[in-house]
């Protein structure tokens, strides 16, 4: 755990200290879900196994070929990201947040050839959760990764918090 001394995880309670130590560990699963990254297998961590359980569909979804624009409206709060082409296309859908979300996601036709009038998609997201939505059968199944940990305490300045406040997520916190 001391590897995260700048949040003073040593002086708090262990229990506190194991909640927030996962709920960052999942941050860094979300933005690896969003940027298209695998994340590093070595780290340390009591919630290794959920960032170890993603890595295979993760390298599937970054072999496949990450866009940088999900060419998909989401709702603020909610991160999509595009890996692969045509009827191969899968979107991850990401909820960061705490509170579970029925996100309306709009593919408008002008970016997706193959839907003449555009498409619409609305799925029910559970906090700190990944979807993954192929758009050509409609098919939405969860991310291949353990669940969330029950969050004891909410992180009040995590790393998904902070790139929200910074404009990096789409939307400002």
């Amino acid at each position: 755990m001391d590897k995260l001394a700048w949040i003073k995880l040593a002086s708090m309670p262990k229990e506190d200290a194991e909640d927030l130590h996962r709920q960052i560990l999942d941050d860094i699963l979300f933005l690896c879900y969003y940027w298209g990254t695998a994340p590093a297998p070595a780290i340390p961590s009591e919630n290794r196994e959920r960032l170890v359980s993603s890595v295979g569909e993760l390298v599937d979804l970054i072999t496949s070929g990450w866009h940088p624009s999900p060419a998909c409206d989401a709702p603020e709060g909610i991160l999509v990201s595009r890996y692969g082409n045509g009827d191969a296309t899968k979107l991850a859908v990401i909820n960061p947040g705490y509170e579970p979300k029925c996100a309306k996601l709009e593919l408008p036709a002008e970016y997706w050839p193959g839907f003449k009038d555009g498409r619409q998609f609305v799925i029910d997201i559970a906090a700190r959760s990944v979807m993954i939505l192929e758009p050509s059968t409609g098919k939405i199944r969860p991310a291949s990764i353990l669940p969330a940990a029950p969050v004891k305490k909410q992180l009040e300045a995590g790393m998904m918090r902070w790139l929200g406040r910074c404009g990096l997520l789409g939307w400002r916190d």
